[in-house]
């Protein structure tokens, strides 16, 4: 009867460890691990495209939510090491999921209004970016960093196998974040979306926990049936498509200025991105053409676009008489190359549209009719750039990354030459951005500006709203002529009124130009988007 000696101890811990009930709790503690990892990505990911309706998804809100949660990845990891080392309680792990999981399911429940509230009162998109990661995805991502500490810590019985139990819970929870980042780009964002995704991981983690403690599962039956209740009565006003690359809102508002009923696309809480007039879809739906339509409404001054900027596409065929082949990149609701394909008769239109949803969308919900003089290319605008054959008598762009910025690599130096060389002798390039004419939020243009000058022999510059008032922040175009000389002999009423626009005043100032390997577009976000909420 001699004392137990360490080597008789550890012998003891290996022998325990051994048997079944032990297999089964590291088994468990393994596949908690997994979950954990999965969720964390899943949180982050799907977090990303839940805060795009309130603040869009430029660079600086990605970069801030992401920081975020590894912040708090390292912190959980910090904080569940030391209570590793003190408390000894078998549930923990069940309690950390339980309660993470809570968390999420409040995140699928509070996320819109939290975002919203950011958005209206904190004017740096940087702070009203932070502020809502931090209340929203810090919390649950904690207490998640902390399982796969408590996991290993947990099952380091046996000196001889501590290598390959840390091993094991960190592949494990790294397998789970690859397993989540995969699954919410390519199945939970396009057919499930972002709230019932947030709803689906919650259960899980709480459904997990079950395992580890009887009280927790009767925590978990309260906690679920009172999120959904919640959920059942906290319905959706507004239509909410999501897509793979997209979080879209439809919604039907009054236009102050006619008082015509409008149905809008946005992917973003400030600007509308497509639009589409009621009485013009009614009409198409019930088998009318558009040039019908117009026809009944031209004594009345019937205007079938509704986003004024679209309407100074037209001035395609005042550069460019007579266009029988054009390219649009970015195609949204497809409400211009619609209206473009009818006033055209002769005008064949190829549009590059990234999200192939939206074509679907444009077809279901903005009464579009597939026609073989366009084609629709689903993918990236460079990419289709880069391999095209044809000689274009136009080319638009009209893509933006969120709201307020266009693509750095749509509108680089190298980016302009390629749509140059893809042009006509006589071909001119229609490019949309947002900015102002004097002022901080300025920078976007003098960028585009500069950059054009330097492909293009003649640019010219047309004021949606204004020539007049330099810091109004405004739709501006920007229109790039191969041929100097290039334009009608003469204009319409129509044209004449857009020419009325132009922008004539000469500026000495010049920003770099833009090119591939420096996202210059992304600075001007945050002050755009600052400025767009007052």
């Amino acid at each position: 009867n001699r004392p137990m000696s360490n080597d008789d101890r550890e012998k003891e811990c290996v022998y325990s460890n051994s048997l079944p009930n032990a297999n089964i709790e590291h088994i468990k503690d393994c596949v908690a691990a997994l979950i954990a990892g999965l969720s964390v990505m899943v949180v982050e990911i799907v977090g990303l495209r839940d805060l795009a309706p309130a603040l869009g998804n430029s660079i600086e809100v990605w970069s801030t939510v992401i920081g975020i949660v590894l912040l708090s990845l390292s912190i959980g990891a910090w904080i569940g090491g030391y209570v590793a080392d003190r408390i000894s309680e078998p549930s923990l792990i069940g309690i950390m999921l339980f309660i993470s999981g809570t968390f999420v399911l409040v995140v699928s429940m509070t996320s819109s209004f939290i975002s919203a509230f950011a958005a209206k009162n904190v004017e740096s998109l940087h702070i009203a970016a932070l502020f809502t990661s931090i209340v929203l995805y810090a919390p649950p991502v904690m207490l998640l960093g902390m399982v796969p500490i408590l996991a290993i810590r947990k099952g380091l019985s046996d000196p001889g196998t501590f290598g390959r139990s840390v091993g094991r819970i960190s592949f494990l929870s790294t397998f789970g974040s690859i397993v989540g980042t995969f699954a919410s780009g390519y199945w939970l964002l396009p057919f499930v979306g972002a709230r019932a995704s947030f709803i689906s991981v919650g259960t899980a983690l709480l459904l997990f926990s079950c395992l580890y403690s009887r009280r927790l599962f009767a925590g978990t039956l309260v906690i679920l049936v009172g999120a959904g209740i919640i959920n059942r009565n906290w319905l959706e006003s507004e239509e909410i498509v999501e897509t793979r690359y997209s979080r879209l809102t439809l919604r039907i508002e009054k236009e102050r200025e006619t008082g015509r009923m409008v149905k809008s696309l946005r992917t973003d809480p400030f600007v509308i991105q497509s639009a589409i007039y009621l009485d013009d879809l009614d009409q198409h739906s019930k088998g009318s053409s558009n040039q019908q339509i117009r026809d009944d409404f031209l004594k009345d001054g019937y205007e079938p676009l509704v986003l004024p900027y679209t309407r100074f596409f037209r001035l395609s065929s005042y550069f460019v008489p007579n266009p029988k082949t054009v390219l649009m990149i970015g195609g949204g609701a497809f409400s211009f190359p619609r209206v473009f394909l009818d006033e055209q008769k002769n005008a064949v239109m190829d549009v590059v549209e990234l999200d192939p949803a939206l074509f679907e969308i444009a077809k279901s919900k903005f009464g579009l009719t597939p026609s073989d003089r366009m084609k629709v290319y689903s993918e990236d605008a460079r990419y289709f750039l880069n391999r095209n054959q044809t000689k274009y008598d136009v080319i638009i762009v009209d893509a933006f990354t969120n709201a307020q910025v266009i693509p750095n690599h749509l509108v680089s130096k190298e980016a302009f030459a390629t749509i140059y060389n893809a042009l006509s002798d006589n071909g001119a390039v229609i490019l949309n951005c947002i900015s102002s004419f004097t002022g901080e939020t300025s920078g976007l243009f003098y960028s585009l500006l500069s950059t054009l000058k330097d492909e293009f022999p003649k640019v010219r510059v047309f004021a949606v709203k204004t020539p007049e008032v330099g810091y109004m922040i405004q739709n501006i175009i920007l229109v790039g002529l191969k041929n100097s000389e290039s334009h009608a002999l003469s204009a319409s009423a129509r044209e004449r009124g857009l020419l009325a626009h132009e922008w004539h005043e000469k500026s000495e100032r010049e920003l770099s130009i833009i090119k591939d390997d420096l996202a210059v577009t992304d600075r001007y976000a945050s002050s755009l988007a600052s400025a767009l909420k007052h």
